[in-house]
C-alpha cells in the first residue's frame, strides 16, 4: 500500500498567494494571529504548518525535521508537493519545524543565525504551539508594533529565556508560531518583556 498524498490547495495559485500575504502580515505585525484557509494535513503537522510549508518551501529551500517527524509519509509529501531538500545537518537548514515541548528540551540546537553582513541567512523556526488555558502574558515591542502589544500565549518563561540565546541583532532566528489554522510571527527584531505578576 502506497503512501497517502495529502491534497494541495484547491486553488493553488490563489490560495498560496493568500497564505503568503497572511504570513507576511504575521511577520510585519508581530503578535497578531492570522487565520489561514483550512488545509489537509498529516498527523505530524498543524493545518497551518502544512499551509506554510506548501507556500514557503520549494526546490531551493532546505528543511530540518526532528526524527519523530521524519516519517516516510512526511518526506514523500514534502518532496512531492514542495520539492524541498530535507537535511540532517541542522546548521544548513533555512527552515526547521519543532513542537514546543521538543524545542524547550533540545539543548543541541545549531540553527544558523546568519552573520552581520548577511543576517538574512538565518533560519526560521516553525513552532507548533498547543492550545491551552495556561497562558503567559508578554509585552512585545519593535517594528510593526505601535508602542507595545500585550500577547497571551501558552509559552512558558523557559521559551522566552531560550529565545534570547538566538538573538544577536541584526543576527537571529525568526519564529512562525502555528496553532490550528492560525499563524503568528515573531521576528528577531521584536523585543519581549514578561508581564510582572502582582
Amino acid at each position: 500500500m502506497g503512501v497517502h498524498l495529502v491534497k494541495s490547495f484547491e486553488n493553488p495559485v490563489y490560495t498560496s498567494q493568500l497564505v503568503f500575504r497572511n504570513i507576511l502580515s504575521a511577520l510585519s505585525e508581530p503578535g497578531i494571529w492570522q487565520t489561514l484557509p483550512e488545509c489537509e494535513t498529516l498527523p505530524e503537522f498543524e493545518s497551518s504548518t502544512m499551509s506554510v510549508l506548501f507556500t514557503l518551501l520549494d526546490a531551493d529551500t532546505v528543511l530540518w525535521l526532528p526524527k519523530a517527524k521524519q516519517t516516510e509519509a512526511v518526506q514523500t509529501n514534502l518532496t512531492f508537493h514542495c520539492g524541498c531538500k530535507i537535511t540532517s545537518q541542522q546548521e544548513m537548514a533555512q527552515f526547521a519545524i519543532y513542537d514546543l515541548e521538543k524545542f524547550l528540551n533540545d539543548d543541541n540546537i545549531v540553527l544558523s543565525m546568519g552573520n552581520d553582513r548577511y543576517p538574512d541567512l538565518s533560519a526560521t523556526v516553525i513552532l507548533q504551539i498547543p492550545e491551552s488555558v495556561d497562558l503567559t502574558s508578554v509585552i512585545w515591542r519593535g517594528p510593526g508594533i505601535e508602542n507595545a502589544r500585550e500577547c497571551q500565549l501558552p509559552l512558558p518563561k523557559k521559551f522566552w529565556d531560550k529565545r534570547q540565546k538566538f538573538i544577536a541583532f541584526p543576527r537571529g532566528i525568526d519564529f512562525i508560531f502555528t496553532q490550528g489554522n492560525r499563524v503568528m510571527g515573531l521576528p528577531r527584531s521584536t523585543r519581549i518583556t514578561l508581564e510582572e505578576k502582582n
